[in-house]
């Protein structure tokens, strides 16, 4: 039993180097997204009265992107060993709360040109926050 234990454990480790890759490389593909919608619908605005409010509230989307990064983190590497649709799901379904995340990053925001919450950022989160619960949804009713 600890030989079989012991055998599971390195193979898990090999996955993770892996696992680790796969998830920086979601995470690139989500900033780069988001640069490509740029190219399509600019919004470029000036700064108003509502800033400091504004970084006050978007900066709950740190944490988002931390604990999205974790879970991608965790679910690619289970996913590699478990090969699990299940699990596929779940990562779909983290990934869109990165997107969510990140697009409510006041920092994105700021090198997008958007201030506050006007324009093409404004309904973004709530789209992938769409997206991700019906992915949710769907593999919680499979």
């Amino acid at each position: 039993m600890a030989k079989a234990r012991g055998k599971n454990e390195k193979a898990g480790n090999g996955f993770s180097g892996l696992a680790l890759l796969i998830t920086f490389a979601i995470i690139a593909a989500a900033l780069l997204s988001l640069v490509a919608l740029d190219a399509v619908f600019p919004f470029r605005r000036g700064m108003g009265a509502e800033r400091m409010l504004f970084f006050a509230i978007g900066s709950l989307s740190f944490l988002i992107i931390a604990f999205s990064t974790i879970l991608i983190y965790t679910y690619v590497k289970d996913y590699l060993e478990l090969r699990s649709s299940f699990t596929l799901a779940l990562l779909f379904a983290v990934v869109a709360f990165l997107m969510l995340g990140i697009s409510s990053n006041p920092l994105i925001h700021i090198f997008f040109g958007v201030y506050g919450r006007q324009g093409f950022f404004s309904f973004l989160p709530f789209l992938f926050a769409a997206i991700a619960l019906g992915i949710l949804a769907w593999i919680s009713r499979k």
